[in-house]
């Protein structure tokens, strides 16, 4: 709008409503702009990585031991661990340069533990062929059951798909640490046809953690973006007490959500607020998530006073939740204590709603209230969490992985990918030796038979 001077009171007033206008559009918009840099991994779902320096929660602290910290400290190894004895006398005396010294006291016990020189362990079949004498056939020998078609045996090929999903190295820096290691050449498509032996041995413990985990009291769900080739797909977790279920999809829809989580499924879920996650049965969303939302009330305009009542009460609801869990107060008492602090936060993001000082504010305070009582069913339904950083820590991985190696090639990885990664955490929620697990489950696909089952730990 191009300003004329005005030469009337009316246009005047005129003026003076269009420039407070915009004067009120432009704070608007530096408002807008402040809170997107103000953004970090405390008041918004950014990861911790994507911080400024001086952003980071708790920045300033020194690190290592604080005061008042009792140090840990291994104990000597047993006599069955040790491998090798030297006894190491002195020359001579430093004092007088006597070489007649006599041994009186116990010795100083110095022990070093190293890794052991590593050699690559050939086993050599040689399949006799041989004749019938009655009927004249030749016949050969056969592998026995348990071992591989492959010149890869099922230690080295277990050994490389943990490199692959725990260690989240890519293919050519696993080659090159196998070639380190054992002084052999390798080539990368060898290590990918090891990876997708892994994914056709997994096939049956991947259904079995896809049954079980129907079976848990309660479920955490999360997401993430992937890729394939390029091309962009979504990575779904389900985790529960005992189980963790990794699902690719191409979409992050309602429907491929529903393919993981069963479309009817009144299973009690924990998630964010992500509108895929519309599930019959109990809800709960994500305290945690939520807190952050509030941390950003700090940057609003006039936001201080509703920031600083909101965040007490979270305070106390968290405090007198971990009281409950360690069996300080019962259900009771830590019901009734939640109840009155959610309807006091209700009472409070109502009147905020109405009366709010800016319409940001009030914005925020309609949302909170829109699904509002889904923030609390853990006060109603034991066993449910009022976060989900269960699922969020399972994902963690997956993020972190997808960082270094930028995502899958086809569909067989995503498959290697899924099926490896959960019995990975399944078997470690459970207590079970993953390294072994797959060696076993790998034997038993050689032999035409089924995988081991992922027993739960009693």
């Amino acid at each position: 709008m191009h300003l004329i001077l005005p030469t009337t009171l009316d246009e005047a007033l005129k003026l003076i409503q269009y420039l407070l206008a915009e004067n009120q559009r432009l704070k608007d918009k530096i408002e807008e702009l402040l809170l997107q840099i103000n953004k970090n991994s405390s008041n918004s779902s950014k990861p911790p990585s994507t911080d400024k320096k001086g952003n980071t929660p708790g920045e300033g602290k020194h690190g290592g031991a604080k005061e008042g910290h009792v140090g840990a400290f291994r104990p000597p190894f047993t006599e069955k661990q040790i491998t090798k004895r030297l006894k190491i006398f002195p020359t001579t005396c430093p004092r007088c340069g006597s070489m007649n010294l006599v041994s009186e006291r116990k010795p100083i016990i110095h022990q070093v533990i190293d890794l052991p020189e590593i050699k690559a362990d050939v086993t050599e079949y040689r399949l006799e062929l041989c004749r019938c004498r009655e009927c004249g056939k030749h016949v050969r020998g056969e592998l026995p059951q348990g071992v591989s078609q492959s010149m890869i045996g099922p230690r080295l090929t277990a050994w490389i798909g943990l490199s692959s999903c725990q260690l989240s190295l890519p293919v050519r820096k696993i080659r090159t640490l196998i070639q380190g290691l054992i002084h052999e050449p390798f080539s990368v498509g060898t290590i990918l046809t090891c990876q997708q032996r892994i994914r056709e041995a997994l096939n049956r413990s991947y259904e079995q953690i896809k049954a079980e985990s129907k079976q848990e009291k309660c479920i955490g769900a999360d997401e993430t973006g992937w890729r394939t080739h390029g091309k962009k797909r979504w990575a779904w977790i389900a985790t529960g007490q005992t189980t963790t279920i990794l699902a690719i999809t191409v979409s992050g829809s309602r429907k491929c959500a529903e393919e993981l989580l069963g479309k009817n499924s009144c299973q009690p879920k924990i998630t964010d607020r992500y509108p895929a996650y519309r599930f019959p049965g109990p809800h709960q969303y994500c305290l945690a998530h939520w807190k952050r939302n509030i941390e950003e009330l700090k940057s609003f305009e006039k936001g201080q006073e509703l920031y600083r009542f909101l965040s007490k009460k979270l305070q106390g609801v968290f405090f007198i939740w971990h009281r409950y869990q360690r069996g300080e107060v019962s259900w009771q008492v830590f019901k009734s204590i939640t109840t009155r602090r959610r309807y006091e936060i209700k009472k409070e993001l109502r009147h905020h709603a109405r009366e709010g000082p800016s319409k940001r504010i009030r914005s925020f305070c309609k949302n909170a209230l829109k699904k509002y009582g889904l923030f609390w069913t853990y006060t109603i339904v034991r066993g449910m969490e009022p976060t989900n950083n269960r699922a969020e820590r399972d994902l963690r991985p997956i993020v972190i992985r997808r960082k270094i190696s930028m995502g899958t090639k086809s569909r067989k990885g995503e498959e290697f990918l899924e099926r490896m990664y959960s019995v990975c955490q399944t078997a470690v929620k459970r207590g079970i030796d993953v390294w072994n697990y797959l060696k076993e489950a790998l034997i038993c696909h050689w032999s035409k038979k089924p995988a081991p089952p992922l027993v739960r730990c009693v």
